[in-house]
This record gives C-alpha cells, structure tokens and sequence, in this order.
C-alpha cells in the first residue's frame, strides 16, 4: 500500500530548468565564454557545485567552482523574481492527491531555505509535510540515494510505501538506490536523459491515474 509521494522539485514541480541555464549562461556570458547547451543538459538534475565544477573544467576559467557557484545564485535569483512559474499539471496534480490518503514530501537537492523561498512564492508549500534538502541535510546528493533515505526516515515509511516523481536521470538513480517506486515525468530539457532505471515514464502528471498509484 502505498503512503506517500515523494516530489522532486525544479523540473517536475516548479518551470526552473530553463531559468537555471540560463543564470549559468549569464555567468559564463560574465567571462567571455558562451555556453554549450549539448553539453549542459546532461547535467541537469546535479547539484548546482557539480555543474560548476564540471563549467570550469570545461571552459577553463579562473574561478573556483564555489564562486561560480555563488555568481549563479545571485543571477538566479534576479531571474526568478520575474519568471518564476509552477507547472499547472504538477499543480493539478497535488490537489488531485487525497490528502486523508497520501502524505507528501520534497526531496530536492537545492537548499532548504531556497526551497521554502520558491514554494511559498508560488502558494505551494502547505502542500508538504516533509522537505528534505540535498545541499543542507546529507553529504552527498543525487545521484546518491541519501537525500531518499532521510526522507524515508523522517516520514517513518519504507521505501516500498512510496513513490518518488522525478525528471532527472540522476534524480531516478537517487530514487531507485533507495528502493522506491520511481515516476519519470521528462521534460524538453531532460528528454534526451536515460530514463530506464525509472519505473514508469510519463509525458506528463496529468497521465498518472491515482488509482494506480494507491495499488
């Protein structure tokens, strides 16, 4: 039986994976260097230090990866205080979830504060009981599993009482190492990404059917 649904959030959520290019393609922009998109969508899903790092290696910049890092934040968060959007499925979607039935979670690899910032902005956040962040709350993000395991262990549930929905590769690795029921929901940034790890492949949370999910 299953007992809660555990959401990533940028991508599956909340219409971020297009604003977060391009806060990084203003830091680049910064220092001369354009960004590749072939070799940035890959990246998606990854910690927001590991696509600096990998940037840096990239074009060769002088930077550290901490300091890119904090540039793309500043420029994200610039960016967001005009565009940020939820995806209307995903919304849909949550106030389709029979909340006598299915407890809610996030389990997302940006900080919690951060998190918190953006739901409340979109009137989303009474929607989850429990919030885990990747960069405050475990060593090591997604892909690896902990971000997952932490969330199991605050809600109390094993992972075969939940599903994860996510839209990253590296967030279905995370998934499945922890043992739970992963929904890919890709969207056009992430599509060309491998997905077969994941249980079910939708297009989009409007073609979940909650009777399938409860089974």
């Amino acid at each position: 039986m299953i007992k809660a649904i555990i959401f990533d959030m940028d991508g599956v959520l909340i219409d971020t994976e297009a604003l977060k290019m391009d806060a990084h393609r203003r830091v680049l922009e910064s220092y001369g260097v354009k960004l590749e998109e072939k070799f940035y969508l890959p990246l998606i899903g990854t910690t927001r230090l590991n696509i600096c790092r990998k940037l840096k290696a990239r074009y060769k910049l002088l930077a550290t990866p901490e300091e890119l890092a904090l540039k793309k934040v500043e420029e994200y968060k610039q960016i967001i205080r005009r565009r940020l959007e939820a995806i209307p499925e995903a919304v849909d979607f949550l106030k389709r979830l029979p909340k006598k039935k299915f407890r809610i979670a996030l389990c997302s690899t940006q900080n919690k504060a951060f998190i918190k910032n953006q739901l409340r902005k979109l009137h989303l956040l009474h929607y989850f009981e429990i919030i885990t962040s990747g960069e405050d709350e475990v060593v090591a993000s997604k892909p690896d599993p902990a971000v997952y395991k932490l969330t199991l262990k605050k809600l109390g549930l094993k992972a075969n009482e939940c599903i994860a929905i996510e839209d990253s590769e590296v967030g279905v690795i995370a998934a499945k190492k922890a043992g739970i029921y992963c929904i890919a929901v890709p969207n056009k940034y992430t599509k060309h990404q491998d997905f077969t790890k994941a249980d079910k492949i939708v297009r989009s949370l409007a073609k979940v059917d909650l009777r399938d999910i409860a089974g």
